[in-house]
């Protein structure tokens, strides 16, 4: 949306700042995909195959595949987003929403002499949510652990909202799924809701005058 260009623009910087590369997957999936989304799927009315049965409900399946083939190619540390939009449909309504994926395994620093590098943790992933909501003018974000899907992990996952609307969840993926993945190490994931995002202004530019 030529409105929004300015504003995703600042996100993409952002995130590429934090050291996530962009991957891209595909709008139509086949339906064991959804099981991260919600039972408002959208069904093409006549797929091309199995593969492309209905268009996404969630971003989160197409970047557990990227950082699936990330891994199984011996990539151990892995930091992934994607923009893109989920699509669902309520009663004879469709909507569209635009996302911003985050996913991230392995170490979230590297070894240096005598250090011994660290992995990501919950707490790396909110750090970033919480830099992205910052490029917008918004007055209060609040952190709860409410109406979380079920592909997070109890206990390890939020929500983010700005001026008590939702903008993100965030955390860890559920063990049960990432042995399934088989992920030997935990993946930590991000959802943020671009749209609830672009409701605010962008943030001006503040330069501070060397000392």
């Amino acid at each position: 949306h030529t409105a929004h260009a300015r504003k995703e623009s600042r996100v993409i910087e952002r995130v590429l700042a934090l050291g996530y590369d962009e991957t891209i997957s595909a709008v139509m999936v086949k339906h064991h995909a959804e099981h991260h989304a919600t039972k408002y799927s959208v069904a093409l009315s006549n797929p091309l195959s199995e593969e492309m049965a209905l268009l996404r409900a969630s971003l989160v399946p197409g970047i557990l595949d990227a950082i699936q083939w990330n891994v199984n190619r011996g990539q151990g540390n892995v930091r992934l987003f994607e923009v893109g939009k989920s699509y669902a449909k309520r009663d004879s309504k469709y909507a569209e929403t635009a996302w911003l994926c985050l996913g991230t395994i392995g170490a979230r620093e590297a070894d240096r002499v005598s250090v011994a590098g660290r992995g990501a943790d919950f707490y790396d992933l909110k750090g970033d949510v919480e830099q992205i909501a910052a490029l917008f003018s918004r007055k209060n974000l609040t952190v709860d652990d409410r109406e979380l899907p079920a592909h997070y992990r109890a206990g390890h996952a939020a929500r983010l909202l700005a001026d008590g609307e939702f903008v993100a969840r965030f955390g860890q993926l559920t063990p049960a799924e990432g042995e399934q993945r088989k992920f030997r190490q935990p993946v930590y994931l991000a959802e943020i809701n671009l749209d609830a995002l672009y409701h605010h202004a962008l943030k001006p530019p503040q330069v501070k005058p060397l000392s």
